[in-house]
């Protein structure tokens, strides 16, 4: 028998039903959730998401029953009325296709499975693909920080098909690139990684497949069909981008680090290890950068982290122009100057973590999306041969102008019933501003310099990750 459609199982649930829903996927993927149907408000540190359930009723009124507050995204079942729902709280739209997204590919098998089960009373083989018509318009993402879907890029583990999933998505199937090779060396110079990926040229195996995760109004663009013996060329769309998926990653993350130069933006790292729908350890990073010597990074850690691999560094540090300052208690402690190569350089240390993520064993191109700032290219990542990481899968939306607006990846740990996530995300570009924090001695003071030990210190913790991720 064929899968029943998501959006039918979605139809099924009341009100109160798909409320309950949307709290438990954004609990497992890493959010605190406070579920007041028709409202699900979620928190994961300084970030908020007020998330509405929109009533299914025909006869009901655009947005009868939806909160007066803020809202940061409509839920609803059907893409055009949710969309139009949305429009009119300036929030972005969740429809059936959205969240399957972000249940199907956002999870790991096994949670996924487990909320079908809990919600549907299905397990995953039972449910498919959205009935949803491929010349849809979704608006499948969320504001800043929103807990949309992960992607895949070239990833890192062999990546096991749900069950019941054949590859085709009614009438559209997925288009993979399986590139011959894979290099990946890493290196981090006093807390910046400075990556290089090497892959030998793609050939392509199906056909691409629409998905649904944006931030703003999207639009989704289907792939064709071809009904050729011949297979032509991939067609490249920005450099290190081709209409097959990603075709040279350290072209790609070049051009997105010419985006950020020499300009100002915000960057969020987001690491969480969870076992079953428990998160055991958290840590996040939130680095503002003003101009390429002006910045400020403030990272956290909470609970127990087991991996090697965490690209977080949990400190507070701030460059002025001139100097790099690192908090120790209430006093500033310089460490270097504010250009210094590598640990000055945060750009540089945003290309390799893009670089590091969006490497793997495949890679496709899933959906072009549509918004008003542009056109964007959702790129799907799988597979690694890296042994400290199983089952690896991440997504990527990357902008015309060669910008990785964000990443989001999933993979096991060996040996281990712990599953991470990782959230990067590239907003307010040439919108940030950076304050001088209150620990730092006024601007005609001289903060103190660092003794041997103290540099020794900061040296090895920002490089702990580099060293582990070679070893």
């Amino acid at each position: 028998m064929a899968p029943r459609p998501f959006d039918d199982h979605l139809a099924r649930l009341s009100r109160r039903d798909r409320a309950t829903f949307v709290g438990a996927l954004l609990s497992a993927r890493g959010w605190d959730v406070d579920v007041d149907p028709p409202v699900v408000r979620a928190t994961r540190g300084d970030e908020r998401q007020v998330v509405a359930v929109a009533s299914e009723r025909v006869l009901s009124l655009p947005g009868r029953g939806l909160p007066r507050e803020p809202l940061d995204a409509v839920v609803g079942v059907a893409p055009d009325r949710t969309r139009a729902l949305a429009s009119t709280r300036d929030a972005s739209a969740w429809d059936a296709s959205t969240l399957y997204e972000m249940a199907r590919y956002g999870l790991d098998p096994t949670a996924t499975d487990r909320l079908f089960r809990d919600h549907f009373g299905v397990g995953s083989e039972a449910v498919g693909h959205p009935d949803t018509p491929d010349d849809a318009v979704v608006d499948t993402g969320g504001r800043e920080g929103a807990p949309g879907p992960p992607t895949a890029d070239r990833g890192r583990g062999d990546v096991d098909r749900p069950d019941g999933d054949d590859g085709t998505r009614r009438g559209r199937s997925y288009q993979w690139v399986v590139p011959a090779l894979v290099l990946l060396g890493v290196v981090l110079v006093g807390g910046g990684l400075v990556a290089q990926a090497w892959a030998d040229a793609p050939s392509p195996e199906a056909d691409a497949v629409p998905t649904a995760d944006s931030d703003g109004p999207t639009t989704l663009a289907p792939a064709s069909t071809s009904t050729m013996t011949t297979t032509p060329a991939p067609r490249t769309i920005i450099p290190g981008l081709t209409d097959e998926g990603i075709d040279d990653t350290a072209v790609l993350t070049r051009e997105h680090a010419a985006a950020l130069r020499n300009r100002s933006f915000t960057m969020r790292v987001t690491y969480t290890e969870r076992v079953g729908d428990e998160t055991v350890g958290t840590a996040r990073e939130v680095v503002r950068v003003e101009t390429g010597t002006v910045y400020r990074s403030r990272g956290t850690q909470s609970g127990n982290l087991t991996s090697d691999l965490v690209p977080v560094i949990v400190r507070d540090l701030y460059a002025d122009g001139d100097g790099r300052y690192l908090r120790q208690g209430d006093d500033a402690l310089r460490v270097g100057d504010a250009d210094d190569p590598g640990t000055g350089q945060v750009v540089d240390r945003s290309q390799t973590l893009v670089t590091w993520y969006l490497s793997g064993d495949r890679s496709g191109l899933v959906e072009q999306v549509e918004r008003p700032d542009g056109t964007y290219y959702r790129v799907s990542v799988a597979g690694t041969t890296d042994r400290r990481i199983d089952s690896y899968r991440a997504t990527g939306l990357v902008s015309d102008r060669g910008l990785v607006v964000r990443v989001d990846a999933t993979y096991r740990l060996p040996d281990s019933d712990r599953v991470a996530t990782l959230s990067l995300r590239h907003s307010r570009v040439g919108n940030t501003t950076v304050d001088r924090p209150a620990w730092m001695p006024p601007q005609n003071e001289t903060a103190s310099d660092p003794s041997t030990a103290d540099s020794r210190e900061v040296e090895a913790e920002a490089g702990e990750f580099s060293r582990r991720s070679t070893a």
